[in-house]
């Protein structure tokens, strides 16, 4: 959803510029149950032996978040690190890239 509407990402920066830590109140139940609902499911996959259960869930979702969402919220340094505007075959490579390491974090113990 991100990478074709990049602009959601960059207004919620803005957002958090404008508000900081209190996000507009006249959204903010709809979001909380967004987020609540994600909780959930990360708990559900902790019990169920997929996800490790030592993770704190909401530490786990902030930095999840933070590693999908990165590329489409700072293009330019994305530009500057690859030296070029990342093609769609670097974009692929990137989101599996993504999923593997999302994978190794949430991994539980051997």
């Amino acid at each position: 959803m991100f990478a074709a509407h990049p602009e959601f990402l960059r207004l919620s920066l803005w957002e958090g510029l404008e508000f900081g830590a209190t996000p507009d109140s006249s959204t903010i139940e709809g979001r909380r149950r967004h987020y609540q609902d994600k909780l959930a499911s990360i708990a559900e996959q902790q019990q169920a032996g997929s996800i490790d259960p030592d993770l704190d869930p909401r530490h786990l979702l902030v930095v999840i978040l933070g590693v999908a969402n990165y590329w489409h919220v700072l293009p330019q340094l994305v530009r500057i690190i690859f030296g070029a505007e990342p093609d769609p075959a670097t974009l692929e490579r990137h989101e599996r890239f993504v999923a593997e390491a999302v994978r190794r974090i949430v991994a539980p113990p051997a």
